[in-house]
């Protein structure tokens, strides 16, 4: 099997083959043109597993969905990456805030970034904690 970085590499490639995505299974633009929309088929049950902003790595979503379904693994959870170096209680309120900025920089579709979606009929953006509380 292709390690997470193989996955990421060959999904650029595939990227740049097929720019419309065309061929590309489970991968699609979305009904307004604005990102790449991804889904997997798992036993007759349909999974959304996120939209994105960059086909490639929309690309690799599905790529990782289908080898955790080929490891018998739920499709729909990829190891979760921390966005932190170090536990969140190590840091201080200012070391939040300058590593939050750093990342809204890094990632202004918010990619990768859990819990944390824009609200077009609102034009804002939401952050959700344990799918339970909306701050």
């Amino acid at each position: 099997t292709l390690s997470r970085q193989e996955l990421a590499e060959h999904a650029r490639r595939i990227a740049k083959e097929r720019p419309t995505a065309k061929g590309v299974r489970g991968v699609a633009v979305n009904s307004r043109g604005e990102k790449w929309h991804v889904q997997i088929n798992v036993k007759g049950k349909h999974f959304h597993l996120g939209d994105f902003a960059d086909l490639a790595n929309a690309i690799e979503r599905r790529l990782l969905a289908e080898k955790a379904k080929a490891e018998g693994r739920h499709p729909k959870s990829p190891k979760a990456v921390s966005l932190l170096p170090a536990p969140v209680e190590t840091f201080t309120e200012q070391q939040l805030a300058e590593h939050a900025l750093r990342i809204a920089e890094e990632r202004p579709e918010a990619e990768g970034v859990q819990g944390v979606c824009w609200i077009n009929r609102d034009q804002r953006w939401q952050a959700v904690i344990n799918k339970a509380k909306v701050i």
